[in-house]
């Protein structure tokens, strides 16, 4: 697999909503806005993630994105800390890493005054008690009013585990023979948001904290399947019509029923534009915008908003077209109360089965396929 999940929150979805997440965990949330999105505060691409919270002293906001089992894995996230709420928590917990049950494995934290990390076993917190045993604390700040890439290395094991931090792609936490699992023998869960801090008093001030490049990779096959080395996550947009044009349009073509989201701030706009089709095999494609960024490729992640319109059994695909071959990926059921995004992720380049390199990508098509 390599590369699990990635995210650039590049694509604005609906404030409080989980977009291509699989959900949000909060505990006596209040009134204040808590996730919403961000064109200004961004460190890569368009966009950015901004989690607010509003503190009491049981208050906590996160995204979430389960996967497959794994006692090993990489993870990447920028975090932009704005020095201009003032905090007084000790430790403030960032990035968790679960159990299938939910139950927290390792927690990432910062101390307030320092900014440096602060690794646990288990929740760093219940309540305002400190709970979880600190496995590694870090001597390189997060940067205030910056980005910052935090990169985290976990091997989950009762006696051989692997604790390892890169604070912007310099190592800066490096443990192993360590005990890290806590409550299962592998993550199944990984999220960011603003956990229950550690320390100080029950109530201050709301703040929040700017979240981008989130990457998650494990260790099979031999790309994306290591530190994420300080990656971003790109967008390319449908810019033209493509080699098929089998599915019914109602704007002037391909490209134009499906780029709702090309610029920031872009919304679903349900079915007055759209590519729809019921003749099982038939495909409709689109061409892509340029790479801008150079280096390495870690893999291709498709992201297709679809909804499920005819009674019946039909089916959805994803596919890429390269050169004059199409590689069709796994169908799937799309919702069929709204519009709901779907992810199709390519580690290689299945043309190569090597490393995709950009001159492919800007020669790539993306398209749909009905399957019965």
């Amino acid at each position: 697999m390599a590369l699990l999940f990635c995210d650039g929150f590049e694509v604005q979805f609906a404030d409080n909503t989980t977009g291509l997440w699989d959900g949000v965990v909060a505990e006596s949330p209040s009134a204040t806005k808590k996730i919403s999105y961000s064109d200004t505060q961004k460190r890569t691409g368009s966009g950015a993630l901004r989690i607010q919270q509003a503190f009491s002293s049981t208050e906590y906001r996160n995204i979430t994105k389960g996967f497959a089992a794994k006692t090993e894995i990489f993870a990447q996230v920028a975090v932009f800390l704005d020095s201009s709420v003032t905090l007084n928590k000790t430790h403030n917990p960032f990035l968790f890493f679960h159990s299938s049950s939910g139950t927290n494995q390792i927690t990432v934290a910062f101390d307030i005054t320092t900014h440096f990390l602060r690794i646990f076993r288990g929740p760093a917190t219940t309540g305002t008690s400190t709970v979880g045993t600190i496995l590694g604390n870090g001597t390189i700040p997060l940067l205030s009013d910056a980005w910052t890439v935090v990169e985290i290395h976990l091997v989950i094991s009762d006696t051989v585990g692997v604790v390892q931090a890169k604070v912007d792609g310099i190592l800066d936490i490096d443990l192993s023979g360590q005990d890290t699992n806590h409550a299962s023998a592998s993550v199944d869960v990984a999220s960011i948001g603003l956990g229950l801090p550690v320390g100080g008093t029950v109530s201050y001030p709301a703040y929040s904290l700017y979240f981008d490049d989130f990457i998650l990779h494990d260790t099979i096959g031999s790309v994306a399947n290591s530190w994420p080395g300080q990656a971003g996550v790109h967008k390319l947009n449908p810019t033209g019509v493509g080699n098929y044009t089998q599915w019914t349009k109602t704007g002037a073509s391909n490209d134009a029923d499906v780029d709702d989201l090309n610029s920031y701030g872009g919304t679903i706009d349900s079915d007055t534009t759209r590519l729809s089709h019921a003749v099982v095999g038939e495909r409709a494609s689109v061409t892509l915008s340029d790479t801008t960024a150079a280096g390495t490729v870690g893999g291709v992640q498709i992201v297709t908003f679809a909804k499920q319109s005819e009674a019946g059994s039909n089916n959805l695909g994803s596919f890429v077209r390269i050169s004059t071959t199409d590689y069709d990926q796994t169908a799937y059921t799309p919702d069929s109360a709204a519009y709901n995004p779907h992810s199709d992720i390519l580690t290689t380049n299945p043309a190569t089965s090597a490393a995709w390199a950009t001159a492919a990508l800007d020669a790539l098509e993306i398209g749909w396929k009905v399957v019965a």
